[in-house]
Parts: C-alpha cells; structure tokens; sequence
C-alpha cells in the first residue's frame, strides 16, 4: 500500500464508512465503502501498481420491474426518458455507461470518475467521491421516483 492508498483508507474511516476490501479484488488497490447502516456502496480503485490515478465508481443494478416499465414505454419516451437521465448523470462531471452497451433498456450503470494521485488531498478525494455517489443517487432516486407506482402493483408511469 502506498501513501495515497493508505490516506484513502483513513479518511474514509473516519467519516465512519464500512472500509472492505472486496473478496477477490485483483486490483494493487481496491475498496468498497458505505454507510454503516447499508446504502451505496462506492469503490475507489487503483487498477495497478504502476498506476497514478484511482477510479472512483458506483454501479447499480436497475430492478427488474423498473427494467419492465422502462419496456413498457413507448419508444420515443423511453428514448427521452433515457436521454434525459444519462444528461442529468453526466451534469455531475463523472463518466457513466449503461449496460450492456447494446440493449435498449440498462440492466446495470456504471458511474466513474477518474482522480490522480499527484497532489491528492481529503478534500480533493471527497470532492469526486461525492460527485460519483450524488450521480449514481441521482440516478436511483428519478428512476425509484418515476416508476414508484410499479412498486405498488400499478401500471401508470412518466
């Protein structure tokens, strides 16, 4: 572990976050934090040893029935719908994909936002943490938010 590395663990601690290392991470340095009552989980990722940046990400897996909704639009506005959040993802200054890259509806959408290491600092690091988890919340909320009456067995939605 190297100075940046271990200055990511401590700052993430003492905002009280659950600190784990995911089983199986390959990565020369990997993290999963979250609330301690649960919530989303970020991850904070030095892909190598040689690397010089961390990749800040969230993914989220989009609910079955919010998949089905999402279907059950008409084309164009689903497109919109679509549209729409992908902008709203991206006002944040983070990179986003929707996957699998190919389909008409995400099953999944990866938030990312790279940060170098040179002249990280806690307050640098927090910045784009936060930029990365408000985006993925942003995200959950509109689509927890819109298709809500699915949740209670109705078949209205937008």
């Amino acid at each position: 572990m190297n100075p940046a590395d271990s200055m990511i663990m401590e700052v993430f601690k003492r905002l009280g976050l659950t600190v784990t290392i995911p089983p199986g991470a390959k990565e020369a340095f990997r993290i999963a934090t979250q609330p301690p009552n649960g919530g989303p989980i970020v991850e904070v990722i030095r892909p190598t040893p040689e690397a010089d940046f961390y990749i800040i990400a969230m993914g989220i897996a989009v609910a079955k029935e919010h998949q089905d909704a999402l279907r059950s639009l008409p084309p164009e506005r689903r497109r919109e719908f679509l549209l729409r959040l992908k902008k709203d993802i991206l006002r944040y200054e983070v990179d986003m994909a929707f996957l699998p890259p190919d389909k008409e509806v995400p099953e999944a959408v990866q938030v990312t936002r790279l940060v170098f290491a040179d002249g990280l600092d806690p307050n640098r690091l927090l910045d784009n943490y936060y930029k990365v988890r408000n985006a993925g919340l942003d995200f959950m909320i509109t689509l927890a938010d819109t298709f809500r009456d699915v949740q209670k067995g109705r078949t209205t939605y937008l």
